[in-house]
């Protein structure tokens, strides 16, 4: 029997990263298979409903291969089987995804019907209310659900009740089919915002996901694609009900805090303290928390899966609180288990009257479904003395080494303040103050700024430019407004071009050309800045494959990557590098991976590792901006680079100072460590002369050429 043993009463300390939304997964998964390209999945959750999804997709034909514990790719063009006899998907219930999107591609498909956790009524009439709309006949024999049709079309669909699920696959289904379709009372939680980005990636048009009315116009065909899973709000709600359970201080990392905001409300209201980062929450317990009142409702209200957890919490807080399930009816099942370790919870019809007790003590639970089971694990953690958490089964189905995430420790020590600060004004409501304080202590967060930070107007300005900008990002790639340029590095006492720097640029409707400065750190913000770097990688290549069967001669080019591909030891980036070098005839040696100084302090042992698989793979190796950072030279002999690249700050600065015997000097200490140096921002006869009097042979600025579209650098230089 599998089983957890917790010792509790010991407050949760420190730092947990979420993984991958499991119910955006799942469905994205069984959406792989409506392309015969390759798709490229990664932030992928390593659980049982994962996995046995999987398993059945390789069922059907489908070519899956696992590229690693987080990443996979999925070719459905073996396809041909769509029936789906998996006996593992008897027991999830996302089995029904693969009725929407076998049914959109292959026009059938026959699915076992749904398992899953036993926590109420969940029927799917919804979803072949859709299917039987747009033209599909639908049917169940011996525990299969079996849709057909000659052909799928369009059609105006208005949901009976908001749900998930159906929402999902009516999407599904219509993205292929012949004509509109509009989907009215639609679901709006973040992953149907997170399938319907995954298919539009795939050639899909769906627009207004994350609304009540969702349009869909069919196309003939889809294709590849590379899509990271958002973040499982699920999952970062849980560990913030552990934190509150055991008077703790947890920061739960790598979330989006937009999707939190129902769960973080009632943090509040109970009393405990909330801190929101651009990308974690934090939740600190340190004071006696009180009664509310939750009722569960779609999103962006208070979330069923939450509710469990939140009552928990509830149990042991002061007060009578009140719980109202308006989702599923059988989500008390955990409250007999919760009542063995001493809550005092009684239930009248679909509402939870729970009176705060002072404590838990510890017994013997089962785990009657997936939540409840994390509820009770959170209840065991609280507890006096020993608690055993039985049929975990149900727990692994949705949380990925939850046990091991909640046994780490991190020291509270080593915490960075920064405070934002905002003026009172009789014209602002409270929540509009607050709000700005909040922007001003990002901002000090984010410069390095341990003092304060007064709030100014262009700080709402920038954030509401960034969320703008990031929202257009994945229209702006499938629209082809991005560009690769391509900026010159020359010889400085032959005046000669010898190599390359591979430039972003963004052709943003009327406004131009949008400067990196500004959506770069937008795309950041939002995680997207992986996929920019990885699509200007892929131009290069292209370029590079085209001028190397045209007979032209190569150099070596540089391209930058974010700080956030080394995050977790940046082993899907390195992964993801193997297979997009695989793709193209090009020599690594040919490509020099840039990354700025700032890395090194924040990173170094994450890069170390990274740059050492990097050289071995055959890249060069640039250090960008050296010398607008704090880090020691003394990192530039562990970190295995080719290039230092100066930046120009610097050498202007030297040059006003006419420090020029310390600019020689430094060079010569570089240079020790480094084959090559580039001085970036070089704009005149001067400053190059200045620096091929002492001792530089490489650079690049506006003195030699402006970064220029790759056509015509290609015209002019090759």
């Amino acid at each position: 029997m599998e089983q957890y043993v917790i010792k509790g009463g010991i407050p949760l300390v420190g730092d947990v990263e979420i993984g991958g939304a499991k119910n955006a997964a799942l469905a994205i998964l069984a959406a792989a298979s409506m392309t015969d390209e390759t798709v490229y999945i990664d932030n992928l959750p390593d659980v049982r409903d994962i996995n046995a999804l999987l398993e059945a997709l390789d069922g059907i034909g489908a070519h899956v291969k696992r590229v690693n514990r987080h990443a996979v790719e999925i070719n459905g063009s073996g396809v041909e089987n769509c029936i789906v006899e998996n006996e593992s998907m008897k027991k999830i219930r996302a089995s029904y995804y693969l009725l929407g999107a076998l049914l959109g591609k292959y026009k059938r498909a026959e699915v076992p019907l749904p398992g899953g956790c036993n926590i109420g009524s969940r029927p799917i009439d919804q979803h072949l209310k859709g299917f039987k709309a747009m033209g599909a006949v639908t049917r169940i024999e011996h525990g299969f659900i079996i849709a057909e049709a000659e052909e799928l079309h369009g059609a105006h669909i208005f949901l009976d009740m908001v749900s998930v699920g159906a929402t999902i696959n009516i999407m599904m289904a219509a993205a292929m089919a012949d004509g509109n379709t509009i989907i009215e009372n639609a679901a709006k939680e973040p992953h149907v915002v997170d399938v319907a980005n995954f298919l539009n990636s795939m050639g899909a048009s769906i627009k207004g996901a994350g609304t009540d009315v969702i349009r869909i116009r069919g196309v003939k065909s889809l294709h590849k694609t590379e899509y990271s899973i958002i973040p499982d709000q699920i999952e970062a709600g849980t560990f913030m009900f552990a934190a509150a359970a055991t008077k703790g201080d947890v920061t739960v990392k790598n979330v989006i805090p937009k999707h939190l905001e129902a769960t973080t409300a009632k943090l509040l209201e109970i009393g405990c303290e909330v801190e929101e980062f651009d990308d974690a929450v934090r939740v600190v317990a340190s004071k006696p928390l009180h009664h509310t009142q939750v009722t569960t409702l779609p999103y962006p209200g208070f979330p069923t899966d939450m509710q469990p957890q939140m009552a928990v919490v509830l149990g042991i807080s002061e007060g009578t609180s009140t719980v109202t399930e308006s989702i599923f009816e059988n989500r008390f099942k955990y409250v007999d288990e919760l009542t063995r370790m001493g809550a005092n919870i009684k239930v009248e019809s679909n509402i939870a009257i729970i009176n705060g007790t002072e404590k838990y003590t510890g017994a013997r639970v089962n785990a009657p479904d997936l939540r409840a089971g994390a509820a009770l694990v959170i209840a065991g953690l609280a507890a006096e003395g020993i608690t055993v958490v039985d049929d975990i089964y149900y727990i692994e189905r949705g949380y990925e080494e939850f046990e091991a995430k909640l046994q780490e420790r991190y020291p509270a020590g080593g915490m960075k303040l920064s405070a934002g600060i905002c003026f009172l004004s009789g014209k602002s409501s409270f929540e509009t103050i607050l709000e700005s304080a909040n922007l001003a202590r990002k901002y000090a967060k984010e410069h390095n700024i341990t003092s304060g930070v007064v709030y100014i107007e262009k700080m709402r300005q920038t954030r509401d430019e960034q969320v703008l900008i990031a929202t257009r990002f994945h229209a702006a790639i499938q629209r082809g407004e991005f560009e690769m340029f391509l900026q010159p590095k020359f010889r400085l006492k032959e005046n000669t071009i010898y190599g390359a720097e591979a430039l972003a640029r963004w052709h943003f409707g009327e406004d131009g050309y949008l400067q990196p400065n500004r959506f770069v750190p937008a795309l950041e913000l939002m995680g997207y800045i992986k996929d920019l770097d990885f699509f200007i990688l892929e131009q290069l290549l292209k370029y590079m494959t085209k001028w190397k069967k045209s007979g032209k001669s190569l150099f070596t080019i540089s391209t930058n990557f974010s700080r956030k591909h080394f995050e977790n030891g940046g082993e899907a980036f390195l992964q993801r590098m193997h297979e997009t070098m695989d793709k193209y005839d090009i020599d690594p040696s040919y490509i020099e991976v840039e990354v700025t100084e700032s890395v090194m302090t924040e990173k170094l042992e994450d890069l170390k590792h990274c740059m050492i698989e990097l050289a071995q793979m055959g890249f060069r190796i640039a250090i960008d901006d050296f010398g607008t950072g704090y880090s020691s030279l003394s990192v530039l002999y562990e970190i295995p680079a080719n290039v230092v690249k100066i930046d120009k700050s610097f050498t202007d600065k030297v040059m006003v100072d006419n420090k020029g015997e310390f600019v020689s000097q430094m060079g010569k200490f570089i240079r020790a460590a480094k084959e090559e140096i580039v001085v970036e921002g070089i704009e005149t006869e001067e400053q190059r002369q200045f620096l091929e009097s002492h001792g530089f042979e490489y650079g690049q600025g506006y003195l030699f050429d402006r970064p220029i579209p790759a056509d015509e650098f290609e015209r002019k230089y090759l």
